[in-house]
């Protein structure tokens, strides 16, 4: 994720040198969500089946190749390479799943709330990183991220280990029937033992597959009310991020000589307040008792203050708008894995966290499409255009927290705060009607 960050910051200034028009910088953001958007899905599905590990592994692999493809001084070769990179890129998605896999589920918006705030660190060491590196030479922090890409890639081999239990447990069945093997052939077992015990294995793993795929066809992941709510919200918060990537920059270097160095700045100083929002924050305001929807509506707020101070007539203004950007994101980054994770089980984590992006990257792939075409018309227009996306997150925050189980959305399931509640009701009517008995037979 540091190299992602890394890389992110100079895709625009990059695109500059490169020669690249508006429409060839905003395909240089879009394809690269699309193409992550096309494969999340499949991923997901593989990582729920083999495993997150030999997932992650591959994902490092193939980012670690198409980095090094994007050293380009075409900007054509540089959108196709970098949109193929996007393929890979499923790493945030595949970990909330790891994640989800070896936490409780009470605790789970605590401890994706604290991977967020990993993120956020990354999100503040990579633009940092590049803004040094970036006055060596502008491709100097893409061989930095490959780098990146490379170690991590060798970390996952040989010291992470995998999470979903299914494929645990088979893999200590085949080591079971591996040892078995070997004692065999070393106590000179006869030819029609070792061939008997081949047949019950053979048996076993062919009963054991045709479960798994029974099982897997069982479990389907069901969506209700507040995961379509948390998928408008995560289209909102992803669409409103975005202008930090696509429009700030452009803005910034239009109107207040913004250079790579001071905005790659902005975005560290961004990410480092999200540090403690996610980090201590976020987790602090929800043992207080105050709801995940009610912490996703503040960042809507703050995204239209963020909107407004963009459009300024000064440069520090604009920069502190900027800021304000990042921080908003911070907010409502962890509200949509909170609410998937809660809503499935096991053999759904890696389909759930997977669906989080089609909400998400659906909001990135149309921000510079959308908003980089609307740009050459009117400067200011993308930051107004963004007060509607403001709204709707605010609002249906705010809605969803006076829904049926929406108070604790995110913590516990929907099935289970809602049964909650007619339990509640249920013991207060019994404790009602005792009182009046009381009342009655005085």
């Amino acid at each position: 994720q540091t190299a992602f960050s890394v890389i992110l910051p100079l895709v625009t200034y990059i695109n500059k040198a490169l020669h690249a028009n508006s429409l060839q910088i905003s395909l240089a953001f879009s394809g690269y969500y699309f193409t992550m958007l096309f494969t999340s899905v499949g991923f997901g599905i593989l990582s729920d089946r083999i495993g997150r590990k030999k997932t992650i592994v591959f994902s490092l692999f193939g980012l670690f190749v198409c980095s090094i493809l994007c050293f380009s001084t075409n900007n054509m070769n540089f959108f196709i390479f970098r949109s193929l990179t996007g393929v890979f890129d499923n790493l945030i998605s595949l970990s909330q799943a790891y994640m989800a896999d070896i936490t409780p589920l009470k605790e789970r918006p605590r401890y994706l709330a604290q991977l967020e705030s990993v993120v956020n660190i990354t999100q503040c060491v990579g633009p940092l990183i590049a803004a040094i590196l970036s006055k060596i030479h502008l491709y100097v922090p893409l061989w930095t991220a490959s780098g990146l890409y490379l170690a991590s890639f060798f970390y996952a081999i040989f010291f992470l280990p995998e999470s979903v239990r299914s494929v645990i447990e088979k893999k200590k069945l085949m080591a079971t029937f591996d040892l078995i093997e070997r004692e065999q052939k070393s106590d000179s077992a006869t030819l029609l033992d070792y061939e008997e015990s081949k047949q019950i294995r053979e048996a076993f793993m062919k009963q054991l597959r045709k479960e798994e795929i029974e099982r897997r066809a069982a479990a389907k992941l069901r969506f209700n009310y507040l995961m379509v709510i948390a998928l408008i919200g995560e289209f909102c918060n992803k669409w409103l991020f975005g202008i930090f990537d696509s429009i700030v920059s452009l803005y910034g270097a239009d109107h207040f000589a913004l250079d790579a160095f001071t905005y790659s700045m902005m975005s560290c100083v961004g990410s480092l307040m999200n540090v403690f929002q996610t980090g201590w924050l976020y987790n602090f305001l929800i043992k207080k008792d105050f709801s995940i929807p009610t912490i996703t509506s503040w960042g809507g707020i703050v995204y239209a203050v963020a909107m407004i101070l963009c459009v300024g007539t000064n440069k520090p203004m604009f920069i502190v708008g900027g800021v304000l950007i990042i921080v908003a994101y911070a907010f409502a980054a962890p509200t949509a894995p909170s609410i998937f994770s809660a809503e499935s089980n096991e053999l759904t984590q890696g389909k759930a966290m997977v669906m989080i992006l089609y909400g998400g990257q659906s909001a990135q792939i149309l921000v510079p499409l959308i908003l980089n075409n609307i740009y050459p018309i009117d400067n200011k227009m993308p930051f107004l255009v963004s007060l509607i996306p403001c709204a709707v997150l605010t609002i249906s925050m705010v809605i969803c927290n006076y829904l049926p189980g929406g108070r604790l959305a995110g913590q516990v399931s929907l099935a289970d705060s809602t049964e909650f509640a007619l339990q509640t009701k249920m013991a207060n009517m019994d404790i009602t009607d005792e009182k009046s008995s009381k009342k009655y037979d005085a």
